[in-house]
């Protein structure tokens, strides 16, 4: 059986007085320490930052649906799903469809 070694990283930062106390009641209220919640607070954020960045890069037509799922990852289903809630349109081309295929198949 192998047990997975995460390196971590101590980080520290200053935060308003108001979002402590929310952190904490939060914490409290999820009977977690405040460690652990900031910890879920900022793996959450990270993906919800890298899904508006795919978003708004595909949006803008300069990456293909399937970067954009692997920038936001998650699959490409997924992030089809995302386009359609957030709608923005389809606009994928025949040279969109080879790319894909090229990243999809390691070329």
């Amino acid at each position: 059986m192998y047990t997975k070694v995460l390196m971590s990283q101590l980080v520290s930062t200053r935060i308003e007085e108001n979002i402590s106390r929310e952190i904490m009641k939060l914490a409290k209220e999820k009977n977690i320490g405040k460690t652990a919640l900031l910890r879920e607070l900022i793996t959450k954020g990270l993906a919800d930052l890298k899904l508006d960045l795919a978003l708004d890069l595909y949006r803008k037509g300069k990456i293909t649906l399937w970067k954009a799922s692997e920038l936001a990852q998650i699959n490409l289903w997924q992030f089809l799903e995302e386009v359609k809630k957030h709608k923005i349109p389809l606009h994928y081309t025949l040279e969109d469809a080879k790319e894909d295929i090229r990243q999809a198949f390691g070329q």
